[in-house]
């Protein structure tokens, strides 16, 4: 929904390995959008105006309770 982009509690960050692979953990179940840059100035994936840029890009995941998510997300690249 488009108020919780307004709620940076809302929003997790993880870095990922060499190999592409990050976990989070504590992720209340639900539907959220997964979004998988190179690099991205610090706090720029809470701008809405930003965001909007990258709709097509967003990879749903359904997160239940007490099971392990994994899924592929292509990268968006920030170099030109």
């Amino acid at each position: 929904m488009v108020q919780h982009r307004q709620n940076p509690a809302l929003y997790r960050v993880a870095i990922s390995d060499e190999a592409g692979r990050f976990a989070m953990s504590a992720i209340r179940p639900g539907d959220y959008k997964l979004l998988a840059w190179d690099s991205i100035t610090p706090g720029a994936y809470m701008n809405a105006e930003i965001l909007s840029n990258y709709v097509e890009k967003e990879y749903p995941v359904t997160v239940a309770a007490n099971i392990r998510v994994q899924t592929r997300v292509t990268v968006i690249s920030t170099t030109k």
